[in-house]
């Protein structure tokens, strides 16, 4: 773990592993919040900033990440189904670039394990690790204007829905029902870093 400081009372902590990164910035996040004014989550690092009249210094936030870690990690965490129909405009690009048949691309994509990393880009957008290597692909060359609310999506190793509609580069395979953004829930947001998310197929009849 690195801290360095980026500003008057701002500080970058960059993490070894994604563990360890969700972990302290759920501590930091929800056990301690009156400290930070922000608290923003990345793939691999937090950017902290104090309250205002609240001093920090790096070793005072190493401190606090150092004893609280294994704490933090231990809060209970969502396991979230996703019911995914495969029918996405670039699901037969996806397969074509890969080398695999529609149906391997669907049933890779499927068969993952994903853990929410950060939540980025649009309120509620999730960003999800555990994509298998084979379907690693750059986002679009021309990002669209506007992708459905409800798209599931791949691009640069991670898997995404898109919780509204939105402007969007990344790859679409799929759809889904599930509202994942509610802005008038005590937690608007249904995926959180952290959760456990799987993709269950869902077949048209």
């Amino acid at each position: 773990m690195n801290i360095n400081s980026i500003g008057p009372n701002a500080f970058l902590v960059d993490f070894d592993t994604s563990d360890l990164v969700i972990a302290s910035f759920k501590h930091l996040k929800m056990g301690i919040p009156h400290l930070f004014e922000e608290v923003i989550l990345g793939a691999d690092t937090i950017v902290i900033k104090a309250a205002e009249r609240v001093a920090i210094t790096s070793s005072g936030i190493a401190e606090m990440l150092n004893d609280v870690v294994v704490i933090a990690g231990s809060r209970d965490q969502k396991e979230i189904e996703i019911l995914t129909i495969y029918d996405g405009q670039d699901l037969n690009d996806v397969a074509t670039l890969t080398g695999l048949a529609v149906r391997e691309v669907i049933d890779l994509h499927r068969a993952a394990p994903y853990t929410v990393s950060f939540l980025g880009f649009a309120p509620g957008f999730a960003y999800l690790v555990g994509l298998h290597p084979s379907l690693e692909l750059p986002r679009l060359n021309s990002p669209r204007g506007l992708v459905p609310k409800g798209s599931v999506a791949i691009a640069e190793g991670y898997s995404a829905v898109y919780p509204n509609p939105s402007p969007g580069g990344w790859r679409l395979i799929g759809r889904t029902e599930l509202n994942l953004w509610d802005p008038s829930a005590p937690e608007p947001a249904l995926l959180q870093p952290g959760d456990s998310v799987r993709f269950v197929e869902r077949r048209i009849k």
